[in-house]
């Protein structure tokens, strides 16, 4: 097996491994009351940090609603943006190291409600090597800091959320 190949099955069971045991690096966020019932706005339903962030919601206690109008609290996706953008190049001009990026800008609302967190964005970036003789590996080894960073992008989102 390639060094590559070692490299991309030990991330991915790392990220098995990490997830399946419920691996949180930090402790639960102390979400305020008002978002007991709360509705997600903004992303689609497939999304991964969608389904992440619903998921870390409900361990969390909140039930996430399908609408406005059975919420106390709105979290609105104002903008969602992922890119990949060349880091390094090598040899005969050829790509050696991406730069992948995901932000996202959001804020909170309570529905009949007072509470209120102002817009916010939030950035997380990964380093890709990237191998032209293996492009498969590559593009797997994308999609798990993909997935990783979704994840990192739920608890910053979590964090600033929590009461003070």
């Amino acid at each position: 097996m390639s060094p590559r190949a070692s490299r991309l099955v030990l991330l991915l069971l790392s990220a098995l491994l990490a997830a399946g045991c419920g691996f949180q690096l930090r402790g639960a966020a102390n979400l305020p009351p008002e978002m007991a019932r709360t509705y997600i706005s903004g992303l689609d339903a497939r999304d991964v940090l969608f389904l992440e962030l619903k998921r870390q919601l409900r361990a969390m206690g909140v039930e996430v609603v399908d609408g406005p109008e059975q919420a106390t609290a709105q979290l609105r996706f104002l903008e969602r943006r992922d890119t990949r953008r060349v880091l390094s190049v090598g040899n005969q001009a050829t790509v050696r190291e991406y730069e992948l990026m995901t932000s996202v800008r959001f804020d909170a609302r309570g529905i009949g409600n007072d509470f209120r967190r102002d817009p916010v964005t939030l950035t997380a970036t990964r380093e890709l090597s990237f191998d032209e003789t293996n492009v498969h590996s590559t593009a797997g080894e994308e999609a798990l800091l993909r997935e990783d960073m979704q994840r990192d992008m739920v608890q910053r989102v979590l964090r600033r959320l929590e009461t003070h």
